[in-house]
């Protein structure tokens, strides 16, 4: 339960007045459970704290303004250092200009800090964001505050009713187990997928796609060209990129919790779900042939080369790669993307890491696919022509999210007729599509109004 009622044994520091300064603005925290800081109009107010928002890493928590808005207060607390700190880091980083004016969106009481439309849809059940657009008000109600049966089983009267009067035959229940792993992996989606929700009647089971408007590689802040995500809660995409598996969620974390980061299954220095596949690897010399490093050492870690942490949020969090992919040194020397490699050779100049690899693995970068996807994408988000060659070739890949990822690319390309992506299976691949037709063959898209997919 990620989501609580604010009392001082939940919080990892006490509210006792402690003041800090950033941008130039003073922050009091406390003492007792409020927060005194920049408000709207700019002037210094004092806000009641009601919520708790986190557990393990970070701390925020939310006020509710006269208009029934709930929003989250710009005092974040790392948790295992027990640090206040600037939420503005947590978005942006740390630049050294960084300016946000009381009327900006990203202000903390602006739309994009707003509880009721960004965050309470994941921390409920029977979530209701109950806006009324005539008063602009909120009267947003839920069932449940916490992550509950329903929230991935979906609705569960029938399936009360079924084992009370002792039925035979299948249980109504979904059962994530017996979805196939695409559709498994969508129920966690709902909440770990960037993106904004077109349907909120999504149920477990159904196609995410079709309800929520997904981020795909269109998006730099969250994703990284290559498909890595930047944010702790986009994790379906590089899982649904991934060329091994396909895995589901379940294979790595128990959905019902172990009470451990990440509710993992099995430990991190255990490889079983990587050579239940890869069975030679349970071999200590033949691992230590194929990574250069002693068996029992960091090195030889499946999920240090493949699955690297990844700093995120300004510095505030490191997460797991779940593109399970081949490590690039290309992709870190001409793009500066994060490898596996600095994480443990931070004192190696990155020459050294691009030599080694290149002599240990000749053949690595040429069959990773992740090179030309970096390309590709890369050279479009700064707008360089030349990436276009490369767009092309990735609309014929089997992969959706690299279609998708093309075909917004292509968008901006007036001699690209992007006809056929309105036809493909994919629903990301289509609404891209939308976006590029839409100048060029508006009347293309009037029979899709009557598209229910």
């Amino acid at each position: 339960n990620t989501l609580r009622d604010y009392a001082p044994e939940i919080v990892a520091k006490p509210f006792n007045g402690d003041v800090f300064v950033t941008r130039d603005l003073e922050h009091r925290v406390g003492p007792g459970p409020q927060i005194t800081c920049e408000g709207p109009g700019g002037e210094d107010q004092t806000f009641d704290v009601e919520m708790v928002i986190g557990i393990r890493r970070i701390q925020m928590f939310t006020t509710t303004m006269p208009d029934g808005r709930i929003q989250v207060l710009p005092v974040f607390l790392e948790v295992p250092k027990k640090e206040w700190f600037d939420y503005a880091h947590f978005i942006f980083g740390r630049p050294r200009d960084l300016e946000i004016p009381p009327d900006s969106p990203n202000s903390w009481y602006g739309p994009a800090r707003n509880f009721n439309s960004r965050c309470g849809g994941c921390h409920t059940l029977d979530y209701d964001i109950g806006y009324d657009y005539e008063t602009g008000r909120y009267d947003t109600t839920w069932r449940e505050r916490q992550i509950s049966c329903e929230n991935c089983h979906g609705p569960g009267a029938e399936h009360v009713a079924f084992h009370t009067r002792r039925g035979r035959g299948d249980d109504p229940i979904v059962n994530p187990a017996k979805l196939s792993i695409d559709r498994a992996n969508q129920v966690c989606g709902r909440c770990h997928a960037e993106g904004e929700l077109i349907d909120p009647d999504f149920l477990p089971g159904e196609d995410l796609f079709a309800h929520v408007d997904v981020n795909g590689l269109e998006d730099a802040k969250h994703l990284f060209p290559d498909g890595r995500a930047r944010e702790l809660i986009h994790a379906l995409l590089p899982t649904t990129m991934s060329r091994c598996g396909p895995i589901a969620c379940t294979q790595c974390h128990d959905p019902h919790g172990r009470g451990i980061p990440g509710d993992l299954i099995r430990p991190l220095d255990d490889h079983w779900t990587c050579t239940q596949c890869h069975e030679k690897y349970k071999d200590a010399a033949v691992v230590e042939a194929h990574t250069h490093h002693k068996a029992d050492s960091p090195g030889s870690s499946c999920f240090g080369c493949h699955m690297p942490r990844m700093i995120i949020e300004g510095g505030h969090g490191r997460i797991f790669d779940h593109t399970v992919s081949i490590p690039s040194m290309v992709n870190s020397k001409r793009r500066g993307l994060p490898n596996a490699c600095r994480d443990c050779h931070l004192a190696e100049p990155p020459e050294w890491e691009y030599e080694k690899f290149a002599e240990w693995y000749p053949e690595a970068e040429k069959r990773n696919h992740r090179v030309p996807l970096a390309a590709a994408i890369g050279d479009a988000r700064l707008g360089k022509a030349e990436a276009k060659t490369g767009l092309l070739e990735l609309l014929e890949d089997p992969n959706p999210i690299y279609r998708a990822g093309a075909t917004w690319s292509l968008s901006r390309h007036a001699d690209i007729d992007l006809r056929p992506q309105l036809e493909d299976p994919h629903p990301l691949v289509r609404r891209a599509a939308i976006k590029g037709v839409a100048a060029s063959h508006p009347d293309l898209l009037i029979p899709l109004l009557d598209d229910d997919s």
